[in-house]
């Protein structure tokens, strides 16, 4: 995954601080839409999935931990970044109970946002790596029980020179019988 791959919704009343972040963001290479309040965000985030989202707490018609719930409750893998001005250890203890991603006042520096952005874009690649990981995992495991996979690692290492001609006979006999025995198992 790189920048262009990484979909952000930035979603704020306040048309300034809006603007300011995607153009910043869409400057670093990201792919950023927006949202004007919190029930035009919950409507995006049904059309379409993002990777973050950065929302303002308070904000008409559904706040920023609403806006949160319904992201998470579609992709709990969604990072949510929660910005205010209107911050106390109250709300911010919410939002990350909530599982928020960060939580980030106003007014909040650009560096500071870069950052947090850049740490949200490097734990969605994880996400993505650990998934592909596990996938390849899961089919090596499915594979090697099958039978005609158990012949050719054999042979390889009959082939490699670890196991002699006669053990390579003897084990090509177990997986035999073993797949016979299978066959006739009433559990098959």
């Amino acid at each position: 995954m790189d920048k262009s791959e990484f979909k952000i919704l930035v979603a704020d009343d306040d048309e300034s601080v809006m603007e300011v972040v995607k153009d910043m963001l869409t400057r670093e290479g990201y792919v950023v839409e927006e949202a004007v309040d919190g029930r035009d965000a919950q409507a995006r985030i049904l059309e379409g999935s993002y990777h973050l989202i950065i929302t303002d707490l308070v904000m008409p018609r559904a706040d920023g931990l609403a806006v949160l719930k319904s992201a998470l409750s579609l992709d709990p893998d969604t990072a949510i970044i929660i910005i205010t001005a209107y911050a106390t250890l109250q709300s911010a203890l919410e939002a990350v109970r909530e599982g928020a991603y960060d939580y980030v006042t106003k007014p909040f520096r650009l560096e500071e946002m870069l950052v947090t952005v850049g740490n949200a874009f490097k734990r969605a690649k994880l996400i993505q790596q650990n998934r592909f990981l596990l996938g390849k995992l899961e089919e090596s495991a499915n594979n090697r029980g099958d039978p005609v996979n158990r012949l050719e690692r054999l042979s390889k290492l009959k082939d490699g020179g670890f196991v002699n001609e006669d053990e390579f006979y003897a084990l090509k006999e177990k997986v035999i019988d073993t797949l016979y025995e299978k066959s006739e198992s009433p559990h098959s």
